[in-house]
């Protein structure tokens, strides 16, 4: 079977696949013993455009995911990414909605404590699908699979997290001792830590470069670690086409540029999207023939037109409005809103997790002053988050459930 699903967080091909095991099982095995005879083969192209996907494989510029459409299915499935961009991986490896396992961006909301906070492991109950099929004996092979929170466990297998990804969230092996052989075989992981800020045309030509270096790297291992044994189930993310979307989709991040540098920057993103179809028929030589395929985005990519980054600007505009007075703000979360955002980030990259964890603390704890603020913005991706500080729920809470916070509710969409 080949399938190639448009953008998606996977939950109906969840299904579909597990039902595809759970057949099996029942038709012609005993469970937790014997390993299905026909594998599963997933390849992510993470944050890969499905509208640009069809138009470089009509132009013939992707023969790899054209031969998949054309021998088997595909089809665009239904995505949170416009509400929750950062929920859709845990949607995907955990088989839940936002809703449920409550992961939506890198640092959240904590009412008990009054405060955002990195989530951890310890945050979400329920675990990847693959873990599960590691547990039931199947033997797996996962690599990269973005905003997997905490340290790699042991399992029937190996995994490999954090070397590729655009969100870095962790990164290590299980077993631990992989990560450094295949850094002493390959190199350093490629991907560049992100360059926040404006951008020239040397520089974006630099990305479009390191990125397809990054995909042929990931390529190579991810050969290298399929072809070691006949795995069960294996998923290998290529997180080029992600970084590649923010930076190289048309051409505004840079502002002055010669016609000519333009014109290859035009062509940047497709060169990225063509090494990963090449790193794909890489990858899917090294599986079994007779592996149900599925290639796969749970999200794709356009200009931004919205105006989620100047939501709290927008917010403490309508508190001022409200109250006839400026917000009271924290002296951390005041001077933070003051540094530059692209000076300041690729600073606290290079601390220490745990450092940055408790910077994420310690800004927030006193955002405003709690005993006088009904609502307050939470750190956000494309879209605008607002938090009610309702009593019963935040430790501080002053907003009166039932009338008084349906009226604030009602002000707000206003």
């Amino acid at each position: 079977w080949h399938v190639l699903a448009g953008v998606a967080p996977l939950s109906k091909l969840k299904m579909y696949i597990e039902i595809h095991w759970q057949d099996m099982q029942k038709n012609n095995y005993s469970n937790k013993t014997v390993k299905a005879r026909t594998p599963v083969f997933m390849v992510g192209l993470d944050g890969a455009d499905w509208k640009l996907v069809q138009r470089l494989v009509g132009e013939g510029k992707l023969p790899t995911l054209a031969h998949l459409m054309q021998n088997g299915c595909f089809g665009q499935l239904d995505s949170p990414a416009g509400e929750y961009a950062g929920g859709v991986w845990p949607d995907f490896y955990t088989g839940q909605s936002v809703v449920q396992h409550g992961i939506y961006h890198n640092k959240l909301w904590r009412q008990e404590h009054m405060r955002c906070e990195v989530p951890t492991d310890h945050w979400l109950k329920a675990r990847p699908f693959y873990e599960d099929l590691s547990e039931q004996g199947y033997r797996v092979c996962v690599l990269d699979m973005p905003m997997v929170l905490g340290a790699p466990r042991p399992l029937n297998g190996i995994y490999l997290g954090g070397w590729g990804t655009h969100d870095l969230i962790a990164k290590g092996s299980s077993p631990p001792d992989l990560w450094p052989q295949l850094r002493s075989k390959y190199g350093p992981p490629v991907m560049p830590i992100e360059h926040f800020g404006r951008q020239t045309a040397d520089s974006l030509l630099l990305l479009r470069d390191q990125l397809i270096k990054a995909t042929e790297q990931i390529a190579r291992i991810g050969v290298d670690l399929l072809g070691s044994e006949a795995w069960d189930f294996s998923c290998v993310i290529l997180g080029a086409t992600h970084r590649a979307g923010h930076y190289l989709w048309d051409g505004s991040q840079v502002e002055t540029a010669t016609v000519r540098d333009r014109q290859i920057i035009s062509t940047a993103l497709e060169e990225v999207y063509i090494a990963c179809d090449v790193a794909l028929q890489q990858l899917l030589s090294a599986v079994p023939q007779n592996a149900l395929k599925v290639v796969f985005a749970v999200h794709g990519m356009e200009s931004n037109h919205g105006w989620g980054d100047l939501g709290s600007d927008l917010l403490e505009g309508v508190l001022h409005y409200s109250q006839q007075q400026k917000p009271k703000r924290g002296l951390l979360y005041e001077l933070r809103r003051r540094l530059p955002f692209h000076l300041v980030r690729p600073v606290l990259t290079r601390l220490p997790q745990k450092v940055t964890d408790r910077l994420v603390q310690l800004w927030s704890a006193n955002m405003y002053d709690w005993h006088t603020t009904s609502y307050f913005p939470l750190p956000m991706d494309q879209a605008g988050y607002i938090r009610i500080n309702l009593k019963g729920r935040e430790k501080y809470g002053i907003v009166e459930p039932g009338d008084q916070y349906e009226q604030l509710c009602d002000e707000l969409e206003l």
